[in-house]
Protein backbone atom coordinates (compact mmCIF):
# COMPACT_ATOMS: atom_id res chain seq x y z
CA UNK A 1 0.00 0.00 0.00
CA UNK A 2 1.28 3.46 -0.84
CA UNK A 3 2.56 5.54 2.05
CA UNK A 4 1.31 9.12 1.90
CA UNK A 5 2.75 11.78 4.16
CA UNK A 6 1.40 15.30 3.87
CA UNK A 7 3.58 18.11 5.16
CA UNK A 8 1.21 20.97 5.82
CA UNK A 9 2.72 24.43 6.11
CA UNK A 10 0.64 27.60 6.07
CA UNK A 11 1.96 30.95 4.91
CA UNK A 12 5.60 29.94 4.75
CA UNK A 13 8.02 32.81 4.72
CA UNK A 14 11.24 32.23 2.80
CA UNK A 15 12.99 33.76 5.79
CA UNK A 16 11.30 31.51 8.32
CA UNK A 17 11.14 27.97 6.95
CA UNK A 18 13.20 26.12 9.58
CA UNK A 19 10.35 24.02 11.01
CA UNK A 20 9.11 23.14 7.54
CA UNK A 21 12.60 22.31 6.31
CA UNK A 22 13.15 19.78 9.08
CA UNK A 23 10.08 17.63 8.38
CA UNK A 24 11.21 14.25 7.02
CA UNK A 25 9.60 12.55 3.99
CA UNK A 26 8.11 9.11 4.63
CA UNK A 27 10.38 8.68 7.63
CA UNK A 28 13.55 9.02 5.57
CA UNK A 29 16.53 11.30 6.14
CA UNK A 30 15.52 13.67 3.38
CA UNK A 31 13.35 16.59 4.37
CA UNK A 32 10.98 19.04 2.74
CA UNK A 33 13.70 21.65 2.98
CA UNK A 34 16.24 19.42 1.26
CA UNK A 35 13.80 18.90 -1.62
CA UNK A 36 13.10 22.59 -2.01
CA UNK A 37 16.77 23.54 -1.84
CA UNK A 38 17.60 20.98 -4.53
CA UNK A 39 14.72 22.11 -6.77
CA UNK A 40 15.61 25.76 -6.43
CA UNK A 41 19.28 25.06 -7.14
CA UNK A 42 19.24 22.27 -9.73
CA UNK A 43 15.89 21.92 -11.52
CA UNK A 44 15.74 24.45 -14.36
CA UNK A 45 12.07 23.71 -15.06
CA UNK A 46 11.11 24.32 -11.43
CA UNK A 47 13.08 27.58 -11.38
CA UNK A 48 11.45 28.71 -14.63
CA UNK A 49 7.91 27.84 -13.57
CA UNK A 50 7.95 28.58 -9.86
CA UNK A 51 11.13 30.37 -8.86
CA UNK A 52 10.94 31.11 -5.13
CA UNK A 53 7.18 30.83 -4.74
CA UNK A 54 5.94 30.17 -1.24
CA UNK A 55 5.13 26.51 -0.60
CA UNK A 56 2.00 25.53 1.32
CA UNK A 57 2.62 21.81 1.75
CA UNK A 58 4.39 18.75 0.34
CA UNK A 59 2.91 15.27 -0.03
CA UNK A 60 5.42 12.42 -0.18
CA UNK A 61 3.99 9.22 -1.66
CA UNK A 62 5.75 5.86 -1.83
CA UNK A 63 5.11 4.78 -5.43
CA UNK A 64 7.52 1.80 -5.43
CA UNK A 65 4.51 -0.48 -5.73
CA UNK A 66 6.41 -3.79 -5.94
CA UNK A 67 8.28 -2.76 -9.10
CA UNK A 68 11.59 -2.33 -7.33
CA UNK A 69 12.99 -4.18 -4.36
CA UNK A 70 16.18 -2.36 -3.48
CA UNK A 71 14.88 1.18 -3.09
CA UNK A 72 11.96 3.32 -2.02
CA UNK A 73 10.71 5.67 -4.74
CA UNK A 74 8.84 8.71 -3.44
CA UNK A 75 6.81 11.09 -5.54
CA UNK A 76 6.89 14.49 -3.85
CA UNK A 77 3.98 16.79 -4.71
CA UNK A 78 4.58 20.47 -4.01
CA UNK A 79 1.53 22.65 -3.34
CA UNK A 80 1.93 26.41 -3.51
CA UNK A 81 0.43 29.28 -1.58
CA UNK A 82 -2.28 31.11 -3.55
CA UNK A 83 -2.53 28.49 -6.34
CA UNK A 84 -3.94 29.49 -9.71
CA UNK A 85 -6.04 26.31 -9.91
CA UNK A 86 -6.06 22.65 -8.82
CA UNK A 87 -3.36 21.84 -11.37
CA UNK A 88 -0.97 24.44 -9.97
CA UNK A 89 1.41 21.92 -8.39
CA UNK A 90 4.86 20.51 -9.10
CA UNK A 91 6.05 16.93 -8.70
CA UNK A 92 9.51 15.45 -8.35
CA UNK A 93 11.02 12.08 -7.44
CA UNK A 94 13.32 10.98 -4.63
CA UNK A 95 14.80 7.49 -4.83
CA UNK A 96 16.29 6.18 -1.58
CA UNK A 97 18.22 2.87 -1.74
CA UNK A 98 17.68 0.36 1.04
CA UNK A 99 16.14 -2.96 1.99
CA UNK A 100 12.68 -1.85 3.20
CA UNK A 101 10.83 -3.04 0.10
CA UNK A 102 12.71 -6.30 -0.26
CA UNK A 103 12.28 -7.07 3.46
CA UNK A 104 8.51 -6.72 3.08
CA UNK A 105 8.41 -8.98 0.03
CA UNK A 106 10.58 -11.65 1.67
CA UNK A 107 8.16 -11.78 4.60
CA UNK A 108 5.38 -12.68 2.15
CA UNK A 109 7.05 -15.31 -0.03
CA UNK A 110 6.76 -19.05 0.48
CA UNK A 111 10.52 -19.60 0.66
CA UNK A 112 13.12 -19.09 3.36
CA UNK A 113 15.26 -16.47 1.70
CA UNK A 114 17.73 -14.51 3.79
CA UNK A 115 19.56 -11.28 3.01
CA UNK A 116 23.25 -11.77 3.68
CA UNK A 117 25.70 -9.02 4.54
CA UNK A 118 27.38 -9.44 1.14
CA UNK A 119 24.06 -8.51 -0.47
CA UNK A 120 23.90 -5.28 1.51
CA UNK A 121 27.46 -4.48 0.46
CA UNK A 122 26.41 -4.97 -3.15
CA UNK A 123 23.39 -2.69 -2.75
CA UNK A 124 25.63 0.11 -1.55
CA UNK A 125 27.89 -0.49 -4.55
CA UNK A 126 24.91 -0.53 -6.91
CA UNK A 127 23.83 2.89 -5.68
CA UNK A 128 27.30 4.31 -6.31
CA UNK A 129 27.33 2.90 -9.84
CA UNK A 130 23.95 4.44 -10.59
CA UNK A 131 25.06 7.83 -9.27
CA UNK A 132 28.22 7.61 -11.40
CA UNK A 133 26.19 6.69 -14.48
CA UNK A 134 23.73 9.57 -14.17
CA UNK A 135 26.38 12.11 -13.16
CA UNK A 136 29.27 11.26 -15.47
CA UNK A 137 28.04 9.18 -18.40
CA UNK A 138 24.37 9.81 -19.19
CA UNK A 139 24.88 13.53 -20.05
CA UNK A 140 27.31 12.49 -22.82
CA UNK A 141 24.94 9.99 -24.45
CA UNK A 142 21.67 9.93 -26.38
CA UNK A 143 19.76 7.66 -24.02
CA UNK A 144 16.17 8.24 -22.84
CA UNK A 145 16.71 8.61 -19.09
CA UNK A 146 15.23 10.91 -16.43
CA UNK A 147 17.07 14.10 -15.51
CA UNK A 148 18.89 13.67 -12.22
CA UNK A 149 19.27 16.85 -10.20
CA UNK A 150 21.30 15.68 -7.22
CA UNK A 151 22.83 12.48 -5.84
CA UNK A 152 23.91 11.60 -2.32
CA UNK A 153 26.19 8.68 -1.34
CA UNK A 154 24.93 5.77 0.76
CA UNK A 155 26.94 4.76 3.84
CA UNK A 156 25.17 1.77 5.35
CA UNK A 157 23.66 2.53 8.78
CA UNK A 158 25.28 5.98 8.74
CA UNK A 159 23.98 7.96 5.77
CA UNK A 160 20.99 7.28 3.52
CA UNK A 161 21.82 7.72 -0.14
CA UNK A 162 19.43 9.16 -2.69
CA UNK A 163 18.86 10.29 -6.24
CA UNK A 164 16.70 13.34 -6.79
CA UNK A 165 15.25 13.25 -10.31
CA UNK A 166 12.47 14.49 -12.53
CA UNK A 167 9.05 12.93 -12.28
CA UNK A 168 8.14 11.07 -15.47
CA UNK A 169 4.97 9.43 -14.16
CA UNK A 170 2.76 11.89 -16.04
CA UNK A 171 4.63 11.13 -19.28
CA UNK A 172 5.21 7.40 -19.05
CA UNK A 173 4.26 4.19 -17.32
CA UNK A 174 6.10 0.95 -16.63
CA UNK A 175 4.81 -2.61 -16.80
CA UNK A 176 4.60 -5.07 -13.95
CA UNK A 177 6.13 -8.53 -14.23
CA UNK A 178 2.68 -9.99 -14.86
CA UNK A 179 1.99 -7.75 -17.85
CA UNK A 180 3.24 -8.73 -21.31
CA UNK A 181 5.30 -6.82 -23.83
CA UNK A 182 4.19 -7.15 -27.43
CA UNK A 183 6.31 -7.52 -30.58
CA UNK A 184 6.13 -3.81 -31.41
CA UNK A 185 7.41 -2.95 -27.95
CA UNK A 186 10.26 -5.44 -28.27
CA UNK A 187 11.27 -3.82 -31.55
CA UNK A 188 11.13 -0.38 -29.91
CA UNK A 189 13.54 -1.60 -27.21
CA UNK A 190 15.86 -3.00 -29.87
CA UNK A 191 15.91 0.30 -31.76
CA UNK A 192 17.14 2.05 -28.63
CA UNK A 193 19.61 -0.69 -27.72
CA UNK A 194 21.19 -0.58 -31.19
CA UNK A 195 21.63 3.20 -30.93
CA UNK A 196 22.99 3.02 -27.38
CA UNK A 197 25.47 0.30 -28.36
CA UNK A 198 26.60 2.29 -31.38
CA UNK A 199 27.52 5.15 -29.07
CA UNK A 200 29.68 2.96 -26.84
CA UNK A 201 31.35 1.32 -29.82
CA UNK A 202 32.50 4.68 -31.24
CA UNK A 203 33.10 6.83 -28.15
CA UNK A 204 36.44 7.27 -26.42
CA UNK A 205 36.87 4.06 -24.38
CA UNK A 206 38.49 5.98 -21.53
CA UNK A 207 35.04 7.44 -20.80
CA UNK A 208 33.61 4.09 -19.73
CA UNK A 209 35.67 0.98 -20.42
CA UNK A 210 36.97 -0.67 -17.27
CA UNK A 211 34.92 1.61 -15.01
CA UNK A 212 31.80 -0.58 -14.74
CA UNK A 213 33.24 -4.05 -14.24
CA UNK A 214 32.20 -5.10 -10.72
CA UNK A 215 28.52 -5.36 -11.54
CA UNK A 216 29.19 -8.14 -14.06
CA UNK A 217 28.90 -10.51 -11.12
CA UNK A 218 25.74 -8.97 -9.68
CA UNK A 219 23.65 -12.10 -10.28
CA UNK A 220 26.26 -14.59 -9.07
CA UNK A 221 25.33 -13.77 -5.47
CA UNK A 222 22.55 -15.91 -4.08
CA UNK A 223 22.73 -18.78 -6.59
CA UNK A 224 23.24 -21.11 -3.63
CA UNK A 225 19.73 -20.22 -2.44
CA UNK A 226 18.06 -21.35 -5.67
CA UNK A 227 17.05 -24.74 -4.23
CA UNK A 228 14.89 -23.00 -1.61
CA UNK A 229 12.53 -21.87 -4.37
CA UNK A 230 12.01 -25.23 -6.08
CA UNK A 231 9.20 -26.60 -3.91
CA UNK A 232 7.28 -23.29 -3.72
CA UNK A 233 7.47 -22.99 -7.51
CA UNK A 234 6.30 -26.54 -8.14
CA UNK A 235 3.33 -25.93 -5.86
CA UNK A 236 2.30 -23.14 -8.22
CA UNK A 237 2.43 -25.28 -11.37
CA UNK A 238 -0.63 -27.18 -12.48
CA UNK A 239 -1.07 -29.27 -15.63
CA UNK A 240 2.70 -29.45 -16.33
CA UNK A 241 4.09 -30.01 -12.82
CA UNK A 242 5.67 -33.37 -13.64
CA UNK A 243 7.41 -32.04 -16.75
CA UNK A 244 8.64 -28.97 -14.86
CA UNK A 245 9.96 -31.16 -12.06
CA UNK A 246 12.03 -33.11 -14.60
CA UNK A 247 13.43 -29.88 -16.09
CA UNK A 248 14.35 -28.56 -12.65
CA UNK A 249 15.98 -31.79 -11.57
CA UNK A 250 18.12 -31.89 -14.71
CA UNK A 251 19.20 -28.26 -14.48
CA UNK A 252 19.23 -27.56 -10.77
CA UNK A 253 22.99 -27.82 -10.45
CA UNK A 254 23.39 -25.38 -13.33
CA UNK A 255 20.98 -22.94 -11.65
CA UNK A 256 22.98 -23.14 -8.42
CA UNK A 257 26.34 -22.61 -10.13
CA UNK A 258 27.84 -19.17 -9.53
CA UNK A 259 30.60 -20.17 -11.97
CA UNK A 260 28.05 -20.65 -14.76
CA UNK A 261 26.39 -17.29 -14.10
CA UNK A 262 29.83 -15.64 -13.97
CA UNK A 263 30.72 -17.26 -17.30
CA UNK A 264 27.55 -15.91 -18.90
CA UNK A 265 28.13 -12.34 -17.73
CA UNK A 266 31.91 -12.06 -17.65
CA UNK A 267 33.46 -14.40 -20.19
CA UNK A 268 31.08 -15.74 -22.86
CA UNK A 269 31.07 -12.60 -25.01
CA UNK A 270 34.89 -12.59 -24.99
CA UNK A 271 34.93 -16.20 -26.17
CA UNK A 272 32.63 -15.23 -29.03
CA UNK A 273 34.88 -12.34 -30.03
CA UNK A 274 32.27 -9.66 -29.30
CA UNK A 275 33.25 -6.15 -28.29
CA UNK A 276 31.60 -5.18 -25.00
CA UNK A 277 29.12 -2.35 -24.50
CA UNK A 278 27.64 -0.81 -21.38
CA UNK A 279 24.77 -3.04 -20.28
CA UNK A 280 21.81 -1.75 -18.27
CA UNK A 281 21.79 -5.04 -16.37
CA UNK A 282 18.22 -5.01 -15.10
CA UNK A 283 16.22 -4.14 -18.19
CA UNK A 284 12.68 -5.40 -17.65
CA UNK A 285 9.16 -3.99 -17.60
CA UNK A 286 9.52 -2.27 -14.24
CA UNK A 287 12.55 -0.31 -15.44
CA UNK A 288 11.18 0.64 -18.86
CA UNK A 289 8.75 3.55 -19.05
CA UNK A 290 6.42 3.68 -22.04
CA UNK A 291 5.02 6.92 -23.43
CA UNK A 292 1.33 7.56 -22.84
CA UNK A 293 -1.29 8.63 -25.37
CA UNK A 294 -3.90 11.34 -24.83
CA UNK A 295 -6.03 8.85 -22.88
CA UNK A 296 -3.23 7.93 -20.50
CA UNK A 297 -2.76 4.48 -22.04
CA UNK A 298 0.62 2.90 -22.73
CA UNK A 299 1.90 3.15 -26.29
CA UNK A 300 4.68 1.25 -28.07
CA UNK A 301 7.19 4.11 -27.74
CA UNK A 302 9.74 4.36 -24.95
CA UNK A 303 9.79 7.37 -22.61
CA UNK A 304 12.81 6.35 -20.51
CA UNK A 305 14.97 3.56 -19.17
CA UNK A 306 15.35 3.90 -15.40
CA UNK A 307 17.20 2.20 -12.51
CA UNK A 308 20.78 1.83 -13.73
CA UNK A 309 22.14 0.37 -10.47
CA UNK A 310 23.74 -2.69 -12.02
CA UNK A 311 24.93 -1.22 -15.29
CA UNK A 312 28.13 -2.94 -16.35
CA UNK A 313 30.46 -3.72 -19.20
CA UNK A 314 29.20 -6.81 -20.98
CA UNK A 315 27.53 -8.61 -23.86
CA UNK A 316 25.49 -6.62 -26.42
CA UNK A 317 22.81 -9.31 -26.10
CA UNK A 318 22.49 -9.18 -22.31
CA UNK A 319 19.73 -6.56 -22.04
CA UNK A 320 17.78 -7.97 -24.98
CA UNK A 321 17.81 -11.46 -23.48
CA UNK A 322 16.63 -10.13 -20.13
CA UNK A 323 13.72 -8.07 -21.38
CA UNK A 324 12.59 -10.79 -23.81
CA UNK A 325 12.70 -13.50 -21.15
CA UNK A 326 11.24 -11.60 -18.20
CA UNK A 327 8.69 -9.48 -20.05
CA UNK A 328 7.38 -11.62 -22.93
CA UNK A 329 5.11 -14.62 -22.69
CA UNK A 330 6.52 -17.69 -24.40
CA UNK A 331 4.54 -17.19 -27.61
CA UNK A 332 5.68 -13.57 -28.02
CA UNK A 333 9.31 -14.33 -27.17
CA UNK A 334 9.50 -17.32 -29.53
CA UNK A 335 8.00 -15.31 -32.38
CA UNK A 336 10.35 -12.35 -31.77
CA UNK A 337 13.40 -14.62 -31.65
CA UNK A 338 12.81 -15.59 -35.29
CA UNK A 339 13.86 -12.15 -36.57
CA UNK A 340 14.93 -9.86 -33.72
CA UNK A 341 18.69 -10.50 -33.86
CA UNK A 342 18.78 -9.71 -37.58
CA UNK A 343 16.75 -6.56 -36.88
CA UNK A 344 19.24 -5.42 -34.22
CA UNK A 345 22.19 -6.16 -36.53
CA UNK A 346 20.61 -4.22 -39.40
CA UNK A 347 19.91 -1.19 -37.21
CA UNK A 348 23.38 -1.18 -35.69
CA UNK A 349 25.00 -1.50 -39.12
CA UNK A 350 23.07 1.51 -40.45
CA UNK A 351 23.76 3.61 -37.35
CA UNK A 352 27.49 2.89 -37.39
CA UNK A 353 27.64 3.71 -41.12
CA UNK A 354 26.51 7.28 -40.35
CA UNK A 355 29.88 7.87 -38.67
CA UNK A 356 31.91 5.81 -41.14
CA UNK A 357 32.24 2.71 -38.95
CA UNK A 358 31.53 -0.96 -39.69
CA UNK A 359 29.52 -3.33 -37.56
CA UNK A 360 32.00 -5.44 -35.55
CA UNK A 361 29.42 -8.18 -34.91
CA UNK A 362 28.12 -11.02 -37.07
CA UNK A 363 24.55 -12.27 -36.84
CA UNK A 364 25.82 -15.76 -36.03
CA UNK A 365 27.91 -14.56 -33.07
CA UNK A 366 25.04 -12.40 -31.79
CA UNK A 367 22.63 -15.34 -31.89
CA UNK A 368 25.02 -17.44 -29.83
CA UNK A 369 25.54 -14.58 -27.39
CA UNK A 370 21.77 -14.16 -27.08
CA UNK A 371 21.27 -17.86 -26.35
CA UNK A 372 23.92 -17.87 -23.64
CA UNK A 373 22.49 -14.73 -22.01
CA UNK A 374 19.02 -16.27 -22.28
CA UNK A 375 20.13 -19.25 -20.16
CA UNK A 376 20.98 -16.98 -17.26
CA UNK A 377 17.67 -15.13 -17.51
CA UNK A 378 15.63 -18.33 -17.79
CA UNK A 379 17.23 -19.69 -14.63
CA UNK A 380 16.26 -16.53 -12.72
CA UNK A 381 12.76 -16.62 -14.15
CA UNK A 382 11.80 -19.58 -11.98
CA UNK A 383 12.21 -17.40 -8.89
CA UNK A 384 10.34 -14.36 -10.22
CA UNK A 385 6.68 -15.53 -9.85
CA UNK A 386 7.35 -16.43 -6.21
CA UNK A 387 9.32 -13.33 -5.37
CA UNK A 388 7.24 -10.75 -7.23
CA UNK A 389 4.06 -12.59 -6.26
CA UNK A 390 4.99 -11.69 -2.68
CA UNK A 391 4.48 -8.02 -3.59
CA UNK A 392 0.91 -8.47 -4.87
CA UNK A 393 -1.76 -6.73 -2.84
CA UNK A 394 -3.76 -9.32 -0.95
CA UNK A 395 -7.52 -9.09 -0.49
CA UNK A 396 -10.53 -11.40 -1.07
CA UNK A 397 -11.70 -9.41 -4.11
CA UNK A 398 -8.25 -9.69 -5.73
CA UNK A 399 -7.82 -13.42 -5.10
CA UNK A 400 -8.88 -14.66 -8.53
CA UNK A 401 -7.01 -11.91 -10.37
CA UNK A 402 -3.81 -12.68 -8.45
CA UNK A 403 -4.24 -16.37 -9.19
CA UNK A 404 -4.42 -15.63 -12.92
CA UNK A 405 -1.34 -13.40 -12.73
CA UNK A 406 0.66 -16.07 -10.97
CA UNK A 407 -0.45 -18.71 -13.48
CA UNK A 408 0.78 -16.45 -16.27
CA UNK A 409 4.15 -15.92 -14.60
CA UNK A 410 4.60 -19.62 -13.95
CA UNK A 411 3.77 -20.50 -17.56
CA UNK A 412 6.29 -17.92 -18.79
CA UNK A 413 8.92 -19.62 -16.63
CA UNK A 414 7.90 -23.05 -17.88
CA UNK A 415 8.27 -22.09 -21.55
CA UNK A 416 11.66 -20.49 -20.90
CA UNK A 417 12.91 -23.58 -19.10
CA UNK A 418 11.66 -25.79 -21.93
CA UNK A 419 13.67 -23.76 -24.46
CA UNK A 420 16.73 -23.53 -22.22
CA UNK A 421 16.78 -27.28 -21.62
CA UNK A 422 16.33 -28.06 -25.33
CA UNK A 423 19.30 -25.89 -26.25
CA UNK A 424 21.49 -27.13 -23.39
CA UNK A 425 20.86 -30.71 -24.49
CA UNK A 426 21.57 -29.73 -28.11
CA UNK A 427 24.00 -27.15 -29.49
CA UNK A 428 25.12 -26.01 -26.04
CA UNK A 429 25.55 -29.37 -24.38
CA UNK A 430 29.21 -28.51 -23.81
CA UNK A 431 28.07 -25.87 -21.32
CA UNK A 432 25.71 -28.28 -19.57
CA UNK A 433 28.47 -30.87 -19.28
CA UNK A 434 30.91 -28.32 -17.90
CA UNK A 435 28.66 -26.59 -15.36
CA UNK A 436 25.54 -28.72 -14.89
CA UNK A 437 26.78 -32.18 -13.98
Amino acid sequence: MAVVESLNVKNISLNDEEDFYNQKLCGKTYTAGWILDSLRSNDEEYKRLHGNRKVKRIEAIDISGGKGFVSIVMQCIIYFDNPKDDQDIYTTIIKVPGTDSIDEVISNVDAKFELEERFIVNLVKFHKFECDFYTNLAPKLEIPVPKVFKTMPWVYKKLEGCLHMEDLTNKGKSLTFFETMNISQVRAVVRHLAHIHKQFLVMDESEWKGKFMDNQKAFTEGTDQFVKFIDPFLKMTKGYRDEMAVLIERNKKLASSSKFVAYINCQAYHDLGLKPVLVHGDLWGGNTMWKLNEHGDITNEIAAFVDWQICHEGSPMSDLARIMTLCCDGSVRREAELTIIEYYHELLTKDLATVGEKNPYTVEALKKAYDICFFGQALQLLVMPIFIGGALKKSPELEFMNEAKLDKGVQRSFHAWQDMDRKLQGDYKYLFEKYGQ
